[in-house]
């Protein structure tokens, strides 16, 4: 669980009751992507395109976009 985190036009939010990380619009507050957080320990970064997520095991990239899978 994270801070709200603005990045261009997506407020990224991990809800305290939930295992997911939300992509927001950052106008309508519409959810644009959800990822679930199995493995995932906390956000570690938000850049022009990318979300980096720093899991168990391994780091990730996710599309800031569409939160579609980068790299890991």
């Amino acid at each position: 669980v994270s801070a709200p985190v603005i990045v261009g036009r997506r407020v990224l939010y991990t809800p305290p009751e939930e295992n997911v990380l939300l992509g927001l619009d950052l106008v309508t507050g519409a959810p644009r992507w959800q990822l679930p957080r199995e493995n995932g320990q906390y956000l570690a970064a938000a850049l022009a395109d990318q979300v980096l997520i720093v899991e168990t095991s391994r780091v990730a990239a996710y599309s800031l976009a569409e939160g579609k899978p980068l790299w890991n």
